[in-house]
């Protein structure tokens, strides 16, 4: 949802998960952030292209780090942090998410290509997995949750 949704997006679809969780019901919202930790160069290029992009659609990329701003102020016990993921590197959830940011940037292509001078963008994308595992690069994962009182 992250590169999908708007503010107004995020905020629609918040009131919607309230409305629908019963009282006592617990109410959780996690997302990538895609300004990644130790991140390649080339993804660099790629993340300048995937925030113009989103930019241009009135997606902001920074929301992710705000998810506790989404919740309804109603909800009791919030808390709010986030599980680090490596990406390419560390086993089975490195992998995991290698394939996740795979499809991301495969499916981005139509949007980014044009935005960034590659001759190979196929070329361009493996590059980038390689590095992520050279630079042991990892995603934040921001999450936040909290109940819907009792009433």
């Amino acid at each position: 949802m992250g590169t999908s949704y708007t503010p107004e997006d995020w905020s629609r679809a918040a009131v919607d998960l309230y409305r629908v969780t019963r009282p006592g019901g617990w109410m959780e919202i996690f997302e990538t952030d895609f300004d990644l930790q130790r991140m390649p160069q080339n993804y660099a290029i790629f993340y300048s292209a995937m925030a113009d992009v989103a930019k241009s659609r009135g997606i902001d990329m920074t929301m992710p780090r705000r998810l506790s701003e989404i919740l309804p102020p109603t909800l009791v016990e919030v808390e709010s942090d986030f599980v680090s993921c490596p990406i390419g590197w560390q086993g089975r959830l490195g992998d995991m998410t290698l394939t996740s940011f795979d499809a991301v940037m495969r499916g981005m292509q139509p949007m980014v290509e044009p935005l960034i001078n590659v001759e190979n963008y196929d070329y361009f994308v493996s590059r980038i997995e390689i590095e992520f595992r050279s630079c042991k690069t990892w995603a934040k994962v921001p999450y936040a949750f909290g109940m819907k009182p009792l009433e």
